[in-house]
């Protein structure tokens, strides 16, 4: 359901260059980065890549606080029907790392709103991984949650932030972004 939550959909960047990422709204320089890439003094191409790795990765590259987000139309994957009846689950998941001892993370949320673009339930987070979380490694972490859709439910905006905590660069990293319904 989420579009490019892999990173893989237009151009990325190999360089210190800001590359927007395809399909998402975004505020900050988030960046969708190459894993193997000459920027971030090598810092990326070391990373033990995801269990499904591909060409790129999305980074929180020189804003302090930098997020990207996405509105999904619920009832183009099932029946409100459904919905209502609180038969539909959620799954959300995703890698989220970061460089060495930096405590600049990720996290991924999932709102829920109506038709009227309200909000129902409530939120759903995964992350943040943190340097703690990674043992002060650079790397991933899989992160994953399930639960119920509301009822009501019509669309739901998977956001993603990215934090700066120390230096110039913000080395939150997030790859494979999921969202999936099941009953």
């Amino acid at each position: 359901m989420v579009v490019n939550g892999d990173a893989e959909t237009g151009p990325c960047a190999a360089d210190g260059n800001v590359t927007r990422p395809t399909g998402w709204d975004y505020d900050g320089d988030i960046t969708q980065l190459a894993y193997n890439n000459s920027y971030i003094y090598n810092r990326v191409n070391t990373i033990p890549a995801t269990a499904k790795p591909g060409r790129c990765l999305f980074y929180g590259q020189t804003s302090a606080n930098t997020s990207m987000w996405q509105t999904i139309n619920l009832t183009e994957y099932t029946d409100s029907s459904l919905i209502d009846s609180e038969t539909v689950k959620f799954n959300l998941s995703a890698w989220l790392g970061g460089y060495v001892h930096h405590n600049d993370r990720a996290a991924v949320s999932l709102t829920f709103d109506d038709q009227a673009n309200h909000m129902v339930g409530n939120v759903t987070s995964i992350g943040p991984v943190d340097n703690v979380d990674r043992s002060n490694v650079t790397s991933f972490l899989f992160q994953y949650t399930t639960g119920l859709v509301p009822a009501g439910a019509r669309s739901v905006t998977v956001l993603v932030v990215i934090t700066r905590a120390i230096g110039p660069i913000n080395d939150g990293y997030a790859d494979d972004i999921g969202v999936f319904l099941y009953q």
